[in-house]
């Protein structure tokens, strides 16, 4: 969820930067099977990444948010914990500066045990 989250977000922030009330802008989920993996992909079309700040994404409390009471730095860095710790899997990012984000998910796929 953050990182649905995260993406409606970065492309509110777009249509403020271009000044534009109602362009729409969309957040495009595909979830498939490869191999043994579920591959989850979350794109944006906001701003991009900062080159400076790519490396820093998934540190606990780095956030770039500037309001008041928004972003605290812990959604990504908890994502990241619990695809990495709790499910075995891994999660990157592909950077379009200017042009958004893609955040890649990859979970190993089991069936789960049938009980006899």
């Amino acid at each position: 969820m953050n990182l649905i989250a995260n993406a409606i977000e970065a492309n509110e922030e777009q249509n403020k930067k271009e000044k534009i009330r109602l362009l729409e802008k969309e957040v495009q989920i595909k979830i498939w099977k490869n191999k043994n993996k579920i591959r989850i992909t979350i794109d944006d079309q906001g701003t991009g990444i900062a080159p400076e700040n790519i490396i820093k994404i998934f540190d606990l409390f780095f956030t770039t948010k500037t309001k008041a009471n928004q972003g605290l730095g812990v959604g990504l860095s908890s994502a990241k914990t619990i695809i990495e710790e709790d499910f075995q899997g891994g999660i990157r990012v592909k950077n379009r500066e200017k042009e958004g984000s893609q955040f890649i998910v990859s979970l190993p796929f089991a069936f789960p045990k049938v009980l006899s």
